[in-house]
């Protein structure tokens, strides 16, 4: 069970990187468009809904991270992807 676990925290360990990753890129071209534009507005309700899917990955790493009830001896990059 806990190679399971320890799987699904790789993945989500992995997907949070990603999308950290996009999200920075959505922030940087955000940065070129003028201020208040629609442009604008509609990247920022798009960094908004990123930002959401983020923090849900970080509280399912946490939950998987919770579920395993004992120290293991390797890390998270340790894990097979």
């Amino acid at each position: 069970m806990a190679e399971q676990h320890e799987r699904r925290l790789r993945h989500d360990s992995d997907a949070l990187l990603d999308e950290i990753e996009a999200l920075r890129a959505m922030e940087r071209e955000k940065r070129t468009y003028q201020i208040s534009t629609p442009e604008f507005h509609d990247l920022a309700d798009a960094i908004t809904e990123k930002s959401r899917e983020i923090f849900a990955i970080a509280a399912d790493e946490r939950a998987t991270g919770n579920r395993i009830n004992e120290r293991q001896a390797e890390t998270t990059d340790d894990v097979e992807p």
